[in-house]
């Protein structure tokens, strides 16, 4: 097997690679056909005639041409007439994505690619005439492309294997997909993915033949006791509706486990649905060429296919088929996307069209991964609309629609039902499936704001809230992904101030970014958020009456790929700091790298009793090696008052942790090390709480945490009469040299 080398390119459908002519791959996988368009044309998909892929000049570069017949459809596919090429171009194309930074210089041809074998296997599930090209197109402009591999979520039936050197956000599946390889050839493990799906030795023969098993009517045998047969006062027609049901396997088991069965020969019809959708022999589609002439003979061409089932071309086919009809089930359950507010279907967005809002100071956008169109679009997601509705003053009820993409559910539209006219919807409306939207304390009178689970490719679950301070329930899924909180500016925490726009911003599928404003005159007055409402938090976001000092910062590298990393938190003092007493000792779990630099892989509390049914709680992972345990006093008013975080500018790099509590104790990790050489001295920034009680950590987190993104997490000291005390990460930033909580100072 060839290794797949330089400039690679996968089928969209199958994920193996479309091979260059001389590559040492087989024949079949050097042809293709591509869904395409010209330049920014992106509502005109057609497929292309059959390309091959060629070795360019340069070593590192291929071409791939193919016969196109812009703006139409190869007329071979509906049998027309294709001598001479007639009316043909021939010209490359671009694979898997918009080309990076397009300036609509010429015309310039771009798609997605199928293997010839994979396009033909693909219209004997669908024909051609019912195809949906332009959905499958914009399905496919939907999904990342990363190495020429687009990144649809799924492994494309084990040839693939999540990228191990990319780290997942915690409650989020990898997206980056690689080929599994051979170790140290680097050659790909794609075993019978190479073989031709289309082409199976002696597969066609057996349903030739002239031959009948003689068992066209359902009957009972008889023989056996059926007396304590839970089936036996079943009629025929039941045994036979449940048994179509069942696998082979299963139908052997349960011939064994009833007597009933055991007397029920199979009739004609059971075994020719064996070939049906859902059936074992669902991707022998020969079964539907051949069907009338195989009448009375499905038994044994049942069991000559089975005889079949291990040969590596009849596995390969069993996968692709396997991707097909998930790939056409959701271009059946797309649906077409609406918009209430206009009078026409929605229009897609333009190339230079940005996808965020255009008002950025009226609008509060809740978006992750959110790439703009002229961006290379190698991960996250990208809008293809955007819409706006006005929400209704006379709401009496909201359903939420749905849409499950490769398995994993995300929310595809949103319904606004009111007293009077007709319904306002934006996006993909599932009348049939959408779900309410539910309180279960109040009714709905106002809304004034969203929580959302979200993760890279769009938003998976939702709730709203009510003007009576009341959380719905969940719609679609959310435990256990990053969740955050979306207001509109000026929102009051007695629900008094209300969302009176959304703007959605959808791909080919489902919501991906959503933003909210309220009234128009709030926005010449733009408040700070607090960090409860600025932040994506896993797993649940804080509860209001918490407090924060110096949440880290998103790193620059993050905010340049428009990712957001979500923060996560340790409540080691309970809500109103009823663990505190029960803390008996804090951990540090920190990795055995450099001495330089200090790695942390997790803080841990262990207590006196259970909390959440364990006796400790981890921020990040723990681990069997590079611990650090400091002992404390919970029981005897032993309290964590202070955290310094040392680092050093010139080296960016942090050098560890020093805790400091109320019995003047300090606890500092790693410990100080006699091998370490520092350029210069230290920096400390210390963290403290003057008016409050430290009870909790915060940290960004991917695979580690690290000492200077974390910050503390307290609560407010009560007071006799309510005064006003300014929390400084609820109010516009300021010079940390002159905020009381933090001191920055150089170590003697």
């Amino acid at each position: 097997m060839a290794a797949l080398g330089f400039n690679p390119l996968c089928c969209i459908l199958c994920g193996a690679l479309i091979s260059r002519d001389r590559q040492g791959f087989q024949p079949w996988m050097h042809s293709f056909r591509a869904i395409y368009t010209v330049n920014d044309s992106c509502d005109t998909a057609c497929v292309s005639g059959i390309g091959i892929r060629r070795q360019g000049r340069h070593p590192l570069r291929s071409h791939c041409r193919a016969s196109l017949w812009w703006p139409r459809n190869d007329p071979s596919l509906e049998g027309g007439h294709t001598a001479g090429q007639d009316g043909a171009v021939t010209r490359p194309l671009n694979f898997n994505s918009p080309p990076y930074r397009f300036r609509q210089t010429g015309e310039l041809f771009w798609g997605f690619p199928f293997h010839c074998a994979c396009w033909d296997l693909l219209t004997k599930l669908r024909p051609w005439g019912l195809l949906d090209t332009q959905t499958i197109f914009d399905i496919c402009r939907s999904f990342p492309a990363r190495d020429r591999v687009l990144l649809f979520g799924h492994d494309y039936g084990g040839i693939c294997e999540p990228d191990s050197m990319f780290s997942t956000y915690p409650g989020e599946k990898p997206q980056r997909m690689l080929h599994r390889e051979q170790p140290l050839s680097h050659e790909p493990v794609m075993n019978e993915a190479h073989e031709h799906p289309l082409e199976i030795p002696g597969l066609r023969e057996i349903f030739e033949g002239d031959y009948a098993d003689h068992c066209f009517a359902n009957f009972l045998m008889v023989g056996g006791s059926t007396e304590n047969d839970p089936f036996s006062p079943l009629p025929l027609e039941i045994l036979e509706l449940i048994i179509a049901e069942l696998t082979l396997e299963d139908v052997s088991q349960l011939k064994q486990a009833s007597q009933v069965y055991a007397n029920l020969v199979l009739p004609d019809t059971f075994w020719h649905s064996r070939f049906r959708r859902g059936g074992e022999f669902e991707h022998v589609f020969e079964s539907m060429e051949c069907g009338p002439q195989c009448k009375g003979r499905w038994r044994s061409i049942c069991l000559r296919a089975k005889k079949l089932q291990n040969h590596p071309g009849m596995l390969n086919r069993k996968r692709i088929v396997k991707l097909a009809w998930d790939l056409l089930d959701l271009v059946d359950s797309r649906g077409k996307i609406s918009c209430s507010m206009l009078d026409s279907s929605p229009l897609l967005l333009g190339l230079w069209e940005p996808s965020a809002p255009l008002h950025l100071l009226k609008w509060v956008t809740a978006s992750r991964s959110l790439l703009s169109r002229d961006e290379n679009f190698d991960h996250g997601t990208r809008c293809l609309y955007r819409l706006t509705v006005a929400v209704p003053y006379d709401v009496t009820s909201i359903f939420i629609s749905t849409i499950d993409v490769f398995g994993l559910l995300y929310i595809s539209g949103i319904r606004f039902e009111q007293k009077s006219g007709p319904s306002t919807e934006v996006g993909y409306i599932h009348v049939e499936s959408e779900l309410l939207v539910t309180w279960t304390d109040s009714k709905l009178d106002c809304v004034t704001g969203f929580q959302l689970a979200q993760d890279p490719r769009g938003i998976r679950g939702i709730a709203i809230e009510s003007a009576a301070g009341v959380l719905s329930n969940w719609v679609g899924e959310y435990d256990g992904i990053p969740r955050r909180r979306l207001i509109p500016h000026g929102s009051k925490p007695d629900g008094s101030y209300g969302i009176v726009l959304i703007q959605g911003g959808f791909d080919a599928l489902k919501l991906v970014t959503l933003s909210v404003t309220g009234k128009d005159e709030i926005a010449r007055d733009i408040e700070h958020q607090v960090p409860r409402d600025a932040n994506v938090w896993y797993p649940e976001i804080p509860d209001p009456c918490l407090s924060f000092i110096s949440v880290p910062e998103l790193p620059r590298a993050y905010r340049h790929r428009q990712e957001e990393m979500p923060l996560s938190m340790i409540l080691f003092g309970g809500l109103k700091g009823e663990l505190l007493p029960h803390i008996i000792k804090m951990t540090v779990w920190i990795a055995d790298t450099h001495p330089v630099n200090c790695v942390v892989w997790g803080i841990g509390f262990t207590f006196d009793c259970l909390v959440e049914g364990k006796s400790s709680l981890v921020l990040g992972y723990s681990r069997d090696d590079g611990e650090y345990d400091f002992h404390i006093d919970g029981q005897g008013g032993e309290r964590i008052c202070q955290i310094d975080k040392i680092s050093q500018y010139s080296l960016a790099c942090d050098l560890g942790f020093r805790i400091h509590t109320t019995r003047h104790r300090t606890f500092e990790f790693p410990p100080t090390s006699s091998r370490v050489r520092l350029r210069e001295d230290p920096i400390t920034t210390s963290l403290s709480v003057p008016d409050g009680t430290i009870v909790g950590l915060c940290s960004r987190m991917s695979e580690q945490i690290t000492p200077n993104d974390t910050g503390l997490v307290y609560i407010k000291d009560t007071v006799d009469e309510p005064v006003y005390i300014e929390d400084p990460m609820e109010s516009p930033p300021m010079d940390e040299r002159r905020n009381p909580c933090i001191e920055v100072k150089k170590e003697e």
